[in-house]
């Protein structure tokens, strides 16, 4: 599994946010980025960067890090998936995020505290760190969630077809879709692919675009709501249990 991740998803900043210039004379204080997170199913550190068999494939991911991005080569994580998502959501090492998948109410996540300091956050993909109520995305500090509950199938098997196992949801405790969406009141939908040969890569792109376009629409756009920092986490199920 690799983690990668880019400081600012943004060219330029928000109009109105607290990533535009102060005005002459104003205090300076440190800019509040637009956060991207990637998180990829069963690919290795290595892969992303000398191998053979997929250093070529991911040129474009390379060039993207060592552009705009960050690389942690000195860190410890869990050989498997949930728990290595358990433990960037919630900022500690794997061992000490228990229950498994993440099922502790009382763990304080990373979106929480984002949240704190006036951002907005979204997730993409597969989720996996419970299905509980209190323990699903938009419970644990997410505003926005389209995505995989659970172990999806392979990500290169059909998603589109009603009686499969993907188990994809719309969430949302911020109103886009649903006007009366709320915290206390949040909106979540089954969502099933249009086609039946459409495939969960392909739409989880289509769904991260959606959010970030919305957003920028909501909160980036001179003439409304002042901008508003957000964070995406993209966690996509490719490359599992593809074959390839």
């Amino acid at each position: 599994m690799i983690i990668f991740a880019i400081r600012s998803l943004l060219a330029t900043p928000l109009p109105g946010s607290a990533l535009s210039p102060p005005p002459p004379g104003a205090p300076s204080s440190p800019p509040l980025l637009n956060l991207l997170f990637f998180l990829q199913d069963d690919t290795g550190y290595n892969d992303f960067l000398t191998s053979t068999d997929y250093a070529g494939v991911y040129s474009d991911a390379n060039a993207l890090w060592r552009q705009r991005g960050i690389l942690v080569d000195r860190t410890y994580a869990d050989m498997v998936c949930a728990p290595s998502r358990a433990s960037f959501i919630a900022g500690r090492p794997s061992h000490l995020v228990q229950p498994k998948f993440f099922s502790r109410s009382q763990e304080v996540t990373l979106m929480q505290k984002l949240s704190s300091t006036g951002y907005l956050s979204y997730m993409v993909g597969k989720w996996h760190c419970g299905v509980q109520a209190a323990h699903l995305p938009t419970s644990r500090g997410f505003n926005r969630f389209f995505g995989l509950l659970e172990n999806p199938l392979a990500y290169d098997s059909v998603c589109g077809h009603k009686t499969n196992k993907y188990n994809v949801y719309y969430m949302e405790n911020t109103a886009f879709e649903n006007s009366a969406s709320s915290a206390l009141d949040p909106f979540m939908r089954r969502h099933y692919a249009d086609a039946e040969d459409y495939y969960s890569p392909t739409e989880l792109q289509e769904e991260a675009f959606r959010f970030l376009n919305d957003h920028v629409a909501r909160y980036g756009s001179a003439g409304k709501t002042a901008g508003v920092p957000l964070f995406l986490y993209f966690a996509t199920n490719a490359i599992r249990d593809s074959g390839d």
